[in-house]
């Protein structure tokens, strides 16, 4: 018996894994989310690590905040494209067009950085949606893509060196330029449930850029989640 429960919680811990979106299936069960209006808010996005001695502070809050734009853009975009193909469980919603979020926020005299400080569920209601997706991006920078690239190449080098001798070599994250992390939550405003949700931590170099990261996690929530938008 406790060799098959062992290995049903082996099974399940497996494929939570390898899906990295959580749905929460009993709310989902028990809750219609037909034609619930959804909005994406600003992304909040957190710059920290070594940066060029150029970026001064406000250089990065400004690039923060323009980041902040181009992802819930991006994530809208997902959801447009998707739409037309969703998966079988996913549940039909009606996005708010982010230019009419964004427009909204402005109106209210709630900047793009203020509006991270505020909770999903009153921005929400602010916004006149059923549900909210909220992401929050951060982004540690190690160093450029040139010194990535540098440090790439010199650990080949080594590495192809030490093979002709059986000895171990280094590993390809001594060549990252950037650690992030991503985590997007679908929510409930009315009743504070999380109704999806996406963590993720990765790795950014030379060949694999920090963008390509982000949209992985957008892609990854549009595509597994428990909602389409249209």
């Amino acid at each position: 018996m406790k060799k098959y429960l062992f290995l049903s919680l082996g099974l399940l811990l497996m494929q939570a894994c390898s899906h990295e979106v959580y749905n929460n299936e009993p709310y989902l069960k028990t809750t219609n989310l037909q034609e619930k209006k959804v909005a994406i808010l600003p992304v909040e996005v957190e710059y920290t690590g070594r940066w060029p001695k150029d970026y001064t502070e406000q250089k990065k809050r400004t690039m923060e905040e323009t980041e902040s734009i181009s992802i819930q853009n991006m994530l809208y975009s997902e959801y447009l494209y998707h739409s037309t193909n969703p998966g079988k469980k996913q549940k039909p919603t009606e996005l708010i067009n982010v230019d009419q979020v964004n427009s909204r926020l402005r109106n209210l005299n709630i900047s793009t950085r203020n509006s991270w400080a505020m909770s999903a569920d009153s921005l929400g209601k602010l916004l006149g949606a059923d549900l909210v997706i909220r992401i929050r991006v951060k982004k540690n920078r190690i160093m450029s893509d040139v010194e990535s690239l540098g440090v790439g190449i010199a650990t080949s080098i080594f590495n192809k060196a030490m093979e002709k001798d059986n000895v171990g070599g280094i590993g390809s994250s001594v060549s990252k330029t950037y650690s992030i992390n991503c985590e997007v939550t679908l929510s409930d405003v009315n009743n504070h449930t999380v109704v999806s949700r996406l963590t993720k931590s990765s790795d950014a170099d030379w060949k694999y850029s920090p963008d390509e990261v982000i949209k992985y996690c957008t892609r990854r929530i549009v595509s597994k989640g428990a909602i389409y938008g249209k």
